[in-house]
């Protein structure tokens, strides 16, 4: 094994060639977990293929679990080609089953579907003024077993790389009409309009002292309105030891649809709010401080109301549930930490945590956003401080 824990065991085999030019490599990974209530084990093989003159790139993964007995299958098989300098294709297709089951020892959003993507991408060099300019044109489609589309998107994106090591760019994309079989919770499908977006990004050069990123992008809401969002990034890099950054992330939506049990949906009209404040310190190549503090504040009203038609299909706008006598709902959430780290040799670690959070769920959406941040960071919903230790014994 290449390591154990006790209730699991992972196993790597890989065999690599690059003899002739190129590279060609397979590889095997196998992982076991026991349980007296569960056991589960899967494997995956994993083969690439590196032509000899570039251009060509061939790569796949067969996947298997076998969850108490029930077994399942998935692909993954991807192909990219160069047929000149500054071209390149790239195209992929998944396959996963139903029973597939990775998440005892990773994380699988989610199974019984087939992916088909295909982009092109096309670079420019040597325009003035700009040091490469990128353009790439995106396809994606996404069905389930059923054969129903549940998701797609059709992109296309220009990157802007200049002299001054900046960088911008400009998205335009579409997500035709689609089925959605999870969020109802097994209460039928239903279907989603097609919507538009727009993208737009800058950033500075991350390597000077003051770094800047922005981004704003407005997106089509499957029922009605729109959703706006805005994004800004500053970073501050004094020396190698030291940074400081400060993110903030505002959003409005005109129609976000929220499930409400059985065969209900909501949609609200919410704004949103996501601070982030990091402070790091590297004491030493090995020793390392982190303080940060990250608050997410919601306010969100109803405005419609809307339910699953029995068999599926388009979503039917209906009155409001009688029992019902909530108009939207408030949410403050704010979660300090400190993390102390310090390697004390390879594969061994001292950690020390500190961590601090609140959370409102229950308030008065009439609240300003100010509001809602004092009275979460003055009742915290928990505090705790935790050591870890971790040690290797053994040669080195």
């Amino acid at each position: 094994p290449l390591w154990s824990r006790g209730l699991g065991d992972v196993y790597k085999r890989q065999y690599v060639d690059s003899s002739g030019g190129g590279r060609r490599s397979l590889g095997w990974l196998g992982t076991a977990t026991d349980h007296p209530n569960r056991s589960a084990f899967t494997q995956g093989i994993d083969g690439y293929l590196l032509s000899a003159d570039g251009r060509l790139v061939l790569d796949g993964q067969l996947l298997m679990s076998d969850i108490e007995g029930e077994q399942g299958f998935g692909y993954r098989a991807g192909t990219q080609f160069t047929p000149k300098q500054n071209y390149t294709h790239r195209l992929e297709f998944d396959y996963f089953d139903v029973q597939l089951n990775l998440n005892d020892v990773g994380f699988l959003p989610r199974s019984e579907f087939m992916t088909l993507y295909y982009s092109f991408k096309y670079r420019e060099n040597n325009m003035p003024n700009v040091r490469e300019r990128e353009t790439e044109l995106k396809f994606q489609t996404k069905k389930n077993l059923d054969q129903k589309r549940i998701g797609g998107k059709l992109e296309i994106e220009r990157d802007w790389r200049y002299e001054d090591n900046s960088k911008m760019e400009v998205e335009l994309a579409y997500r035709p009409a689609h089925w959605d079989d999870r969020n109802s919770f097994n209460n039928g499908d239903f279907k989603r309009q097609g919507t538009w977006e727009t993208v737009l990004q800058w950033q500075s050069d991350k390597a000077k002292r003051w770094s800047f990123s922005a981004k704003t992008s407005l997106r089509e809401e499957s029922e009605s309105g729109y959703k706006h969002s805005l994004s800004a990034l500053v970073e501050y890099r004094p020396s190698d030891r030291y940074r400081v950054a400060l993110k903030s992330d505002y959003s409005r939506r005109d129609a976000w649809l929220i499930y409400s049990g059985e065969r209900n949906f909501t949609t609200v009209k919410a704004e949103e709010w996501r601070p982030k404040i990091i402070f790091d310190t590297f004491f030493s190549a090995k020793q390392q401080l982190r303080v940060q503090m990250e608050w997410v504040g919601i306010k969100a009203h109803d405005t419609n109301y809307w339910q699953v038609p029995l068999g599926g299909g388009d979503l039917l706008n209906v009155e409001r549930p009688l029992d019902d006598n909530s108009d939207g709902f408030a949410i403050s959430d704010l979660t300090i930490q400190a993390r102390y780290r310090w390697e004390i040799a390879p594969l061994s670690d001292l950690f020390v945590v500190y961590n601090r959070g609140g959370r409102l769920t229950t308030a008065d959406i009439d609240d300003s956003f100010g509001s809602l941040f004092n009275n979460a960071l003055s009742n915290p919903a928990n505090e705790y401080l935790v050591m870890k230790l971790r040690y290797r014994f053994g040669p080195s």
